[in-house]
């Protein structure tokens, strides 16, 4: 069987498995894994995104539409690992509201029947144009999550190699959706080289293109390093989303002021006569305790007090926000919400610190009623169902 067979069909179900919700993304293991093996996989295999983007390919060349070729293609392929390294280095909301728009993540939100902003949604179709054109374009120019992937494959154990066999038709350039050029070297280093196989599909001369081992430890230690010294800070995103989030535990406590009862004295004059007893004026007397007596003013006053008994409730929530469940704890006493606490969730470490600040909003206004956070919308769309359903209240859609 044909590898271009196979794939479609590996992607298919890559597809079906996000749009139930039952896979998102590798985790960090299973990509350091795969980048010292074969690259990025993920990427050529199991990305949604790049299926679509494989399936508009198909389509212009059943209708036989034009293929556009960029000039600075090989400048412009850098452009993906500039703004990796800027996000990696960069948290500012600038940065998260550009990510917000990334047409990947929105496809995937879109599979799974999420609510897409307008702007996202004219983003999301002006690169599919793109790709019914040019090969994966957004894949070739801006990918990051791509560029993650590719900058640590550099050691991979197996390439694309290319023996004497080869008639130098050329065809497995053309057939390469990261526009490499194939022919111009034995051994395909490049790290743009997703192992879709596409190379060796279109050549004429079976066996003329492989996928070989082909180990270089000097390559194995550079793409150790870049693990290291790249890959670390999502290393601690997975560890940090897999503890309680103390960042998100804001808590208000509300004070119950004591109720205090003031009695007054009724002390009649002295009698100045048997005749003027019917008469005697009534002194009204009203006695405030002071701040150190707890029981009686003076031998006449008396201070009660009396702390209202309610009840305080421990209550849990959960909600779907951007990668996974996110479950929150709600103490709360008569109507007053005191604190809301974040107990798991599986969301990016940088979309999440936005995201909790609709907690001091809801504790502020003791409201669910709240907006959700521009650039972190799932995530805090999340947090705020989480607490709602922990109350017992409908969630927002």
């Amino acid at each position: 069987m044909k590898y271009s067979r196979l794939r479609p069909l590996i992607q298919i179900i890559f597809v079906a498995l996000t749009a139930l919700g039952l896979f998102t993304s590798p985790q960090i293991g299973w990509i350091i894994i795969f980048a010292l093996l074969t690259g990025p996989i993920f990427c050529g295999w199991m990305c949604p995104f790049g299926a679509l983007q494989d399936a508009l390919v198909f389509l212009r060349r059943k209708l036989n539409l034009p293929t556009l070729k960029l000039r600075g293609h090989h400048q412009l392929k850098w452009l993906r690992y500039v703004l990796f390294i800027i996000t990696l280095v960069n948290g500012s909301s600038l940065i998260l509201q550009i990510l917000s728009r990334d047409p990947r993540g929105n496809f995937q939100q879109f599979l799974q029947v999420k609510e897409l902003t307008i702007l996202n949604g004219i983003i999301l179709t002006l690169f599919l144009l793109a790709a019914l054109f040019s090969d994966r374009f957004f894949c070739k120019y801006l990918c990051i999550e791509g560029a993650k992937q590719s900058i640590i494959s550099g050691g991979r154990l197996f390439k694309i190699q290319r023996n004497d066999a080869c008639v130098n038709c050329n065809r497995c350039d053309g057939a390469c959706p990261m526009g490499i050029n194939i022919t111009k070297k034995p051994v395909v280093h490049d790290a743009e080289c997703i192992g879709c196989l596409a190379c060796i599909d279109a050549c004429p001369v079976q066996g003329a293109i492989q996928m070989k081992p082909a180990f270089s430890w000097k390559r194995l230690a550079s793409s150790i390093v870049i693990i290291v010294l790249l890959v670390m800070p999502l290393v601690l995103d997975t560890i940090d989303a897999s503890k309680t989030t103390a960042a998100a535990d804001y808590s208000i406590t509300q004070s119950v002021t004591p109720e205090v009862v003031i009695t007054q004295e009724v002390v009649a004059a002295p009698e100045a006569s048997t005749t003027e007893s019917s008469e005697s004026p009534v002194q009204i007397i009203e006695t405030t305790p002071s701040v150190d007596e707890s029981t009686k003013v003076n031998e006449n006053a008396e201070l009660t007090v009396t702390e209202p008994q309610v009840e305080t409730e421990i209550l849990e929530g959960s909600a779907k926000g951007y990668k996974g469940t996110i479950t929150v704890q709600v103490q709360k006493t008569g109507d007053t919400i005191d604190s809301i606490t974040v107990l798991s969730q599986r969301e990016d470490r940088r979309w999440f610190n936005q995201a909790v600040s609709v907690i001091q909003e809801m504790l502020d206004g003791q409201t669910t009623d709240v907006d959700t956070v521009s650039g972190a919308t799932y995530s805090s769309r999340g947090i705020i169902n989480a607490t709602k359903d922990a109350l017992g209240l409908p969630p927002i859609n």
